[in-house]
């Protein structure tokens, strides 16, 4: 039977670190470079995170964020 979190020992969730936070300017910024690349949105939305992140320039954690922005985002009208 798995011990219960207590103060002394608490759950995983609340000891493991967030995930790195991304400034909205570097999201905004490679989707506008990706709108005006030959590869486009799609590339970015759906191409191999490294291979997107080599591509642009910037750290995976910066497509991650990118992708979650473009997914939350509304479609164009």
């Amino acid at each position: 039977m798995a011990a219960l979190p207590s103060p002394e020992r608490p759950a995983f969730d609340a000891i493991r670190p967030p995930a790195p936070r991304v400034p909205p300017p570097e999201v905004h910024a490679l989707v506008e470079r990706a709108r005006s690349h030959p590869f486009g949105l799609e590339f970015l939305r759906h191409g191999a995170p490294n291979a997107v992140a080599a591509t642009f320039g910037v750290h995976a954690f910066v497509v991650d964020a990118a992708r979650d922005h473009l997914s939350a985002a509304p479609p164009p009208a």
